[in-house]
């Protein structure tokens, strides 16, 4: 009976240290391991732990070292951390330095935009106390910065100038030219030299020194007011336009020039045309016809055409006006890609003014 008692006390001890592994060293073991593991993430696999039989001791020790190594990474977080702080900050104040300095970009070229188009005429009528003629002039710059220009100035008491240009490219560089440009051909103009001429000598001085090789397309012309005889020259620009008070529109003859700037020996030639009182005159740059909408499709030579003899001979800004609401309603809020300019001029005669 003994030993029936003792065997069965063996075989609860072997049970009972079989589940032990089974329920506690074993998953213990596990967790140790894997313990091991995160505290020492550098290995390819799952670390071994040396239990030594002594589970708990070995889960105390991996939880003392997990404790280091989760500080260990604290550490490292908090100091990324900052490091992440200061590139934040460096970052935004260059952030900060770089809109100021766009600001300021910007806020000079608004300025130096206004000083641009103040210099051309902008008061209308210009020479009130003359009843020869009407004219009105209008400038759009695509951007801040534009590269066409108008000019209409009294080379004497009888002889009005009139101009009308457009500087290849935009921007700044353009806005340059374009205020030279307009310097010299006026400069010219007021010798009272024949149009011809003072695009070749504008041209010979604007050819000099001419790295950025820009050029300027450019049509002027003098009306003696006394007889309507118009003289003229063109530079590779857009033939202006002449609305007869009694035989409709027609496109000034071409004289055969090339744009001023290109080369330095262009001859340019001119050529000469009567207007009787009524009649209009509308000049303009590649803006108004190149005008594009959201199809790509351009405003174009016929739909200006056809705008002109709608209008006729109109009083100048009631001219200009039509065209440019009809150049509005094509492009119905396209971008503007280039500038836009037009001067409008109708000769009354010398005596009095045609209505």
């Amino acid at each position: 009976m003994l030993t029936g008692g003792g065997l069965m006390c063996l075989l609860v001890f072997g049970v009972m240290v079989v589940g032990t592994k089974t329920i506690v060293t074993a998953p213990l073991a596990g967790l140790a391991a894997r313990m091991a593991s995160f505290a020492s993430p550098q290995s390819d696999g799952p670390q071994k732990t040396a239990l030594s039989g002594n589970e708990v001791l070995a889960l105390t020790q991996e939880f003392e070292a997990m404790a280091s190594t989760i500080g260990s990474q604290q550490a490292a977080l908090r100091q990324a951390n900052a490091h992440l702080e200061q590139r934040v900050l460096e970052r935004t104040e260059q952030l900060r330095t770089t809109l100021a300095e766009k600001e300021r970009i910007s806020s000079e070229l608004r300025v130096a935009s206004s000083i641009q188009q103040s210099i051309l005429p902008r008061t209308f009528p210009p020479f009130p106390a003359r009843t020869e003629f009407d004219l009105y002039a209008e400038s759009i710059p695509a951007k801040e910065m534009g590269g066409d220009f108008y000019d209409f100035f009294l080379i004497d008491d009888h002889r009005l100038g009139l101009v009308i240009a457009d500087v290849s490219g935009k921007g700044v560089p353009a806005a340059i030219f374009m205020a030279v440009s307009r310097t010299v051909i006026k400069a010219g103009a007021m010798t009272g030299i024949d149009p011809g001429e003072c695009l070749r000598q504008a041209n010979i001085l604007l050819c000099q020194d001419n790295d950025a090789a820009m050029f300027v397309t450019v049509f002027y012309g003098w009306i003696d007011l006394r007889t309507g005889v118009l003289v003229y020259a063109n530079a590779g620009h857009n033939h202006p336009y002449l609305i007869r008070r009694h035989e409709g529109l027609l496109a000034l003859p071409a004289t055969g020039g090339m744009a001023v700037g290109v080369i330095e020996s262009a001859e340019f030639l001119g050529n000469t045309i009567a207007l009787l009182p009524g009649d209009a005159l509308f000049l303009f740059t590649d803006g108004i016809t190149e005008a594009m909408n959201e199809s790509s499709e351009l405003f174009g030579d016929d739909r200006l055409e056809a705008c002109l003899r709608q209008a006729g001979p109109e009083e100048p800004r009631k001219l200009l006006t039509a065209v440019l609401a009809a150049v509005r309603t094509f492009v119905d809020g396209a971008p503007q890609s280039d500038d836009i300019t037009a001067l409008a001029f109708r000769y009354h005669s010398n005596t009095a003014r045609e209505t």
